[in-house]
């Protein structure tokens, strides 16, 4: 499957989203991360516009949803529940109510094997609203999101940390939050927060290095 850029975008800013929401409400509570056990495994892709898509483990449905306008959509999947989720447990997809051929293996926090486009659903309609383009933005590319608003930008160059934070708060944005993905797995940064919580958030970033960010 090909996925648009803006699109590939939008899978991750999904899974940043739960993420950020996550570690900062962890932040502020003063929780230990290690308490939350077993979170849903979060599923996502790009189909037609207003197509149905289903997760099922052994036949029996374990959440749905519905695309959007540009054919986003995602979904979860909790431990047991109906559908008995567990670990290596084999999910399947439908679309439109038709089985597919992606399958993906249940595990607690999982993402799509793919997390960059996520899940390649079979025989995808065609369809959705042309995304718009992104407008450069130095370090960054992107327009900077609103006071306490999540946005979705990419670096516009390789650049530390340190120097993206800097070009952020330059535009205008107070950061709150990073989130990445790096290695297969998403870092988040949260400035002032304990150096163990920011501890696997890289220290330099590549070129078109996809990042959410809550200002």
């Amino acid at each position: 499957m090909s996925i648009r850029p803006f699109a590939a975008l939008r899978l991750i800013a999904a899974i940043a989203v739960l993420v950020l929401a996550t570690a900062l409400a962890l932040t502020s509570t003063g929780v230990n991360r290690a308490s939350a056990q077993n979170p849903p495994a979060t599923y996502y892709g790009v189909a037609g516009a207003g197509d149905s898509v289903a997760a099922t483990i052994s036949g029996v449905t374990c959440a749905s949803t519905t695309a959007g306008p540009d054919g986003f959509w995602l979904l979860t999947v909790p431990l047991g529940g109906t559908c008995g989720a567990s670990d290596k447990r084999e999910v399947r997809f439908k679309l439109n109510g038709q089985a597919t051929g992606a399958t993906e293996l249940w595990r607690s926090g999982g993402a799509p094997s793919n997390a960059a486009e996520g899940i390649d659903l079979a025989a995808q309609p065609s369809g959705g609203a042309s995304p718009p383009s992104s407008t450069a933005g130095g370090a960054f590319v992107g327009a900077r999101p609103a006071a306490g608003k999540l946005g979705l930008l990419v670096t516009g160059t390789a650049t530390r940390t340190t120097e993206l934070l800097s070009a952020l708060e330059g535009a205008g944005c107070r950061v709150q939050a990073l989130a990445i993905l790096a290695g297969g797995h998403w870092s988040v940064y949260i400035p002032g927060a304990p150096a163990a919580i920011n501890a696997s958030f890289p220290s330099d970033l590549g070129s078109g290095a996809a990042f959410a960010t809550r200002c």
